[in-house]
């Protein structure tokens, strides 16, 4: 998966993310394709 195929409603997170740690980012992306991980307590989808 490319940084590009992340819808934009995720960019925020990915940027943050990205700050920290590339394998913290895809592992955000990888637990929100499956609903488990949701840091800003909002609902939201993030399928491109």
């Amino acid at each position: 998966m490319k940084i590009n195929d992340i819808s934009p409603k995720c960019l925020h997170f990915q940027e943050e993310f990205l700050k920290d740690n590339i394998l913290v980012q895809v592992r955000y992306v990888m637990d929100k394709r499956n609903l488990k991980f949701n840091p800003s307590g909002e609902s939201f989808t993030c399928s491109s």
